[in-house]
């Protein structure tokens, strides 16, 4: 079979080609600004190019497109985005913030871009591998360096860490009684690729195929675990469990049984001898920094703390004062404009400009009708995947890619995933390969 040659077929391929290294960076980096001149990133030419790829396949079918109610509920929150940030300007908000928003926003094009280029099941599984692909490097940078450098080389951890900081990859600080945290800047990632992982784990037939994936979502596990956040420890819950009965309602029961308790329990046991390898003491510091409970006194292990005991409230306290602050910030400002915020720009006095609560950013600045007119297109893409959900024994992979989705939207009540692109891609990439679902009713 010879592929199709004609210029809209090329101009897809390549930017599926775009759209692969655009996952790619975006699970490998986060932030994506590893090299930049003046505003241009990789990223934003990565963005660029998907769209101009995008448009002739986009413009071919141009009626199917208008008939497709998400390209409307797109164009309609970005022009209420427009009328948000003029109200912003005329509020006299913070104008750092009110760029950034426009900016994170303007993603919601990748939605219209991703309903243009992924046609068919495959394309969906080469943008899943791209994001694979970038989670292996994510999480063999966060193993490598708080484990085996900080556990064999500490005195060359600063100057690394130094490193890390000079290209914005992510967050490595030194915490509480010698423990290093490693806050990715695209950590929610990590998360989402264990779903995909566990899926294909079940499913995989050949033996080679099943400890691949499986090293795999044992190397994301362990890194998750490093970002030592409560925010993304309940989402990865969430996610394991949603995957988990999924996974028992599309595979046969005995195989999903088998593998998810094999992985549960490597996991602990790997875990186990590198707190005996090492001394890092990683569970007492998870336990005791998010969770405030005390492990070393129910399972003794050994570590290489010198300041004594854990003091647990001493781990959250400040934690927990900064995000109140930040809530109560956000709150009043909600309570004088409820129905359509403050603009684009709008914060708490605290927060000296930075961004956290994704849902109260939104309520405060585009009010009701903004994180309504936000989440419209998500609650379509249910409606269509109710309609077809017997194609999801055929595509179980779009189930899970769901899944990762509402990792995202968990995740990002603590921290702004879902207003920048990180999280606006996953919902594009949700949207997409909903849309290409089949079945029998399908015109």
């Amino acid at each position: 079979m010879t592929k199709e040659r004609s210029f809209t077929a090329v101009t897809r391929r390549i930017g599926l080609f775009c759209l692969c290294l655009f996952f790619f960076d975006c699970a490998a980096t986060g932030s994506g600004r590893y090299f930049a001149v003046g505003p241009i990133t990789p990223r934003i030419v990565l963005t660029g190019l998907i769209m101009l790829c995008a448009a002739p396949t986009f413009f071919s079918e141009i009626e199917k497109q208008i008939r497709n109610p998400l390209n409307w509920l797109v164009m309609i929150f970005l022009c209420y985005m427009v009328f948000e940030a003029f109200r912003g300007q005329a509020f006299g908000n913070n104008a750092a913030v009110l760029r950034s928003d426009v900016k994170g926003f303007i993603y919601m094009l990748l939605i219209p871009g991703m309903l243009g280029l992924i046609r068919e099941e495959k394309d969906v599984r080469l943008a899943v591998n791209a994001v694979l692909a970038g989670c292996l490097v994510q999480a063999l940078v966060c193993v490598l360096s708080n484990v085996v450098l900080s556990g064999f080389a500490p005195s060359f951890y600063e100057t690394y860490v130094e490193g890390i900081w000079a290209v914005n990859w992510g967050t490595i600080l030194p915490c509480e009684y010698g423990a290093y945290r490693v806050f990715c800047k695209s950590s929610i990632y990590l998360v989402a690729a264990c779903s995909i992982l566990l899926g294909r784990i079940v499913r995989a037939e050949k033996t080679g195929h099943v400890i691949g994936y499986g090293t795999l979502f044992l190397l994301n596990a362990e890194a998750v675990m490093l970002t030592y956040t409560r925010s993304i420890y309940l989402t990865t819950g969430v996610v394991f469990l949603l995957t988990f009965v999924f996974c028992l309602l599309t595979a046969p029961v005995k195989k999903v049984l088998l593998r998810t308790f094999l992985l549960l329990l490597l996991f602990l046991g790997l875990t186990y001898a590198q707190e005996l390898a090492l001394r890092q003491g990683i569970f007492q510091y998870a336990c005791a920094r998010c969770f405030n409970y005390d492990l070393n006194a129910h399972i003794p292990l050994p570590h290489t703390w010198t300041e004594g005991d854990v003091d647990m409230q001493e781990i959250t306290a400040n934690s927990n004062e900064t995000r109140a602050a930040t809530v109560n910030g956000l709150k009043a400002i909600i309570k004088e404009n409820p129905v359509i915020g403050r603009g684009l720009g709008a914060t708490g006095e605290e927060r000296n400009g930075a961004d956290e609560y994704f849902y109260l950013d939104v309520l405060a600045r585009m009010g009701i009708v903004g994180l309504f007119l936000y989440l419209m297109p998500l609650l379509l893409v249910l409606l269509r995947l109710v309609r077809r959900r017997t194609a999801l024994l055929t595509s179980p992979e779009t189930g899970l890619i769901l899944i990762g989705l509402i990792g995202f939207l968990i995740a990002t009540y603590f921290n702004p995933w879902m207003n920048a692109v990180l999280g606006i891609a996953w919902y594009a990439l949700t949207s997409a390969s909903v849309w290409i679902l089949q079945d029998r009713k399908e015109d």
